[in-house]
Formats: structure tokens, C-alpha cells, sequence
């Protein structure tokens, strides 16, 4: 039987006092007619109407003392703890309760009584366990067994933890505005290597429609998100994605190699120069440390970076950011910038793309000290 709504005391009384209500009687020289015939007629000519003074536990405490005056056995076994301190303290709270409020009370219990509620077990379990013996054995593993996955709740997750290679499959059929999607939701470096591996037309038309691609709700970005998530298996009225377009352009730039960068960017400003010029204001690469990077910050960052990281990126900028590589040097110790140069020297010649990746790791760790507000960069002029 479906567990009654209601407090839990009223609940109870419910299930075990009707009859009391019949037999408990009532003092008030009416040659002693029946109190629940009285509330019933009560009912009907709308006499007894709900007494607001007493509280939902109150009321169930008169139809609990109620059940006692008629002799009925009274079993709080199944109460839960704390709706038996509720009763009893309701019980403490009440002196004398007049016939009128407890024909209302009882009238309130008969409405209850007339519009009881069910209470399910959600989930195939709970269905087949309330269905109990109806249901053969054989049927309740086949119904499992076919039981339909329930898709995850956020498929973006999935989406940021597949292998570059996937993604890159993934990507390879969509507009460039899902591509665009996409990579505002990914890291910015991984975004970075997915941008750098499409040739120049579709790197531009995915950075153009990123720029315009305005608001989308967050509605919108979980049915893309199912839709790519369909692919890879075989609200709000702001916008879901973070930042406002051109920041996430200039997040995914910044980690992109500094000739596609600069070629991607020249080919934008020929699209939309204003967009291009406030990407450049976003971004912040190795080459803005002297504009941007305040003296006394730069021992912090290097103490951000680990040493071999930090030679290898000042390594492969000396010969393109030179100003970078004399600013970080000319501001540090002289113990510690000898230290550095020796060890540039040492390690030669680096490889472009360990080069690059050694100069995003610096610029991801200025980003990680601006973010946790350990520096401040300098904002540039426009």
C-alpha cells in the first residue's frame, strides 16, 4: 500500500485510527452522537472548516489522543525518530482543544483520508520490485538486460578528454561554427594543436565564426554536446560558453605557434579588423613580457617555471624575442641570470615545436600567478 503524504504522525493515524475517531467520544450533552458522523456533516454543510491555530503536528497529535480515548492500541513502531519527537513535543504544546477545532481537525482527516497519495520506487528496480511475484524471473533479467543507457549528464567531459587524433576526426565533418564550439570548450593548448593541424582556410573560417558566434544558451551547448557525443559512440538566456567571443579566440591563440598565429590574425584583420585589434588587446604571448610583465615579477615567474622549461624557452626566443629573453635575464640576480645564460648555451639549438611548447608553459604560469592574484599584468593602451 502507497505510503499517505502528510507528517509522519498523521500518516500513521491514518493507517491505524480511522475506527478510533468513531469511538471516541465527546462531552458536549449532545445525548452523545457520534464525532465523526459530526464531522462528516460538518463537512458537507461547510461548518467545520480548518482551525488555522494549530500546527500540521498539533492536528496529529489530536487525532493521536483521539485513538486513545477509544481504546485503541497505539504503536509508534513505525515512526521515524524524529517524527516521534515532533509528536511529543505537539503533545507538550496543547491544553485543551475545544469540539469545534477538533471536528475541524477531524474533517481535515477524512479529506486526507479521501485524497491519499501514492509514493513510487523510480527506476526499473523499483518497478519490477514493486510488481513483486507479477513478474517471472526470466522477464525481470530480460527487462534489465535491455535495460537502455542513460546518457551522461554533461557530455562536454567526454567530449575534452578524447585523444588529439579523435578530435581531430571528430572535427574534420563539422561546420566551422560547431568546430568553434568545440574548441571554446577545450583547453586553449589542445585547442591551439586542433587549430594548427587545418589548413589555412579552415583555421580562418573557424576563427571568423568564432569571433561572431554571440550568445548561446546552455540548452543549446548540451544538444551539440550529446549530438558530437552520438558521433564519437557510432536557460538561461547568457551566453554558456565562457568569455566573450574574442577572448576565447585570443586564449586559443596565444598557444599557437607564433607564425600561424601572426598569419591567422593578418588574414582576420582583412576579414574584421576591429575583431582582429581586440584579440590582439586580449592575447598575451611571449613576445608582450616587456610591455605587460611588471620588473618585480618576473623572479616569481621564473620560480613558477621549472629550470629546464625555462631554458628551453628562452632558448628558442632569443633569436625571435629577444627583448623577452634580455628583459626576463636583465631582471633577475646576477647569480641567477648567469646561471640561465650558461645553460641557454649549453642546450643550443631547440626544436621549434619543444620550443614553443617550453614558451607556452612560461605563459601558461604567468596566467596561473595573474589568476590566483600574485601579479598583475599591465594592461595595454589601445
Amino acid at each position: 500500500m502507497g505510503q499517505r503524504q502528510g507528517t509522519g504522525a498523521l500518516a500513521l493515524a491514518e493507517e491505524q485510527g480511522l475506527a478510533a475517531a468513531r469511538d471516541a467520544g465527546i462531552n458536549d450533552g449532545a445525548g452523545g452522537t457520534d464525532p465523526l458522523e459530526r464531522a462528516i456533516a460538518a463537512t458537507h454543510r461547510n461548518r467545520a472548516t480548518p482551525d488555522r491555530t494549530l500546527s500540521p503536528d498539533q492536528k496529529a497529535a489530536v487525532i493521536v489522543r483521539l485513538m486513545q480515548q477509544g481504546d485503541l492500541p497505539l504503536s509508534l513502531n513505525g515512526f521515524q525518530s524524529q517524527d516521534t519527537v515532533k509528536l511529543v513535543r505537539a503533545l507538550a504544546g496543547l491544553h485543551y482543544v475545544h469540539e469545534q477545532t477538533i471536528l475541524a481537525v477531524m474533517a481535515d482527516f477524512l479529506e486526507a483520508l479521501q485524497h491519499p497519495g501514492l509514493r513510487f520506487d523510480p527506476g526499473l528496480e523499483g518497478a519490477i520490485e514493486t510488481l513483486g511475484d507479477e513478474i517471472s524471473p526470466d522477464l525481470k533479467e530480460t527487462i534489465l538486460q535491455t535495460k537502455p543507457p542513460e546518457p551522461p549528464a554533461d557530455a562536454w567531459p567526454h567530449i575534452q578528454s578524447l585523444p588529439l587524433d579523435l578530435l581531430q576526426e571528430l572535427l574534420a565533418t563539422q561546420t566551422p561554427l560547431v568546430t568553434s564550439i568545440v574548441l571554446a570548450k577545450l583547453p586553449a593548448t589542445t585547442a591551439a594543436e586542433l587549430l594548427d593541424t587545418m589548413d589555412d582556410d579552415r583555421a580562418l573560417a573557424v576563427s571568423t565564426a568564432a569571433v561572431n558566434i554571440g550568445d548561446l544558451t546552455a540548452a543549446r551547448l548540451r544538444q551539440i554536446g550529446d549530438a558530437l557525443v552520438t558521433l564519437t559512440t557510432g536557460t538561461d538566456s547568457r551566453s554558456a560558453l565562457p568569455g566573450a567571443p574574442t577572448e576565447r579566440v585570443a586564449s586559443i591563440l596565444n598557444y599557437t605557434p607564433g607564425p600561424r598565429r601572426e598569419s591567422l590574425l593578418n588574414a582576420l584583420e582583412r576579414e574584421d579588423a576591429a575583431a582582429a585589434e581586440k584579440i590582439r588587446q586580449t592575447m598575451f604571448t611571449f613576445a608582450d613580457i616587456p610591455d605587460r610583465l611588471e620588473i618585480k615579477d618576473i623572479p616569481k615567474m621564473v620560480r613558477e617555471v621549472d629550470n629546464d622549461t625555462m631554458v628551453k624557452a628562452l632558448a628558442a626566443a632569443q633569436v625571435i624575442y629577444k627583448d623577452s629573453v634580455e628583459f626576463i635575464l636583465g631582471n633577475l640576480s646576477k647569480r641567477l641570470s648567469e646561471q640561465l645564460r650558461d645553460s641557454v648555451s649549453e642546450v643550443g639549438e631547440v626544436g621549434q615545436k619543444d620550443g614553443d611548447k617550453a614558451m607556452n608553459a612560461v605563459i601558461v604560469a604567468i596566467r596561473t600567478l595573474e589568476d590566483t592574484g600574485e601579479i598583475t599584468l599591465i594592461t595595454p593602451e589601445t
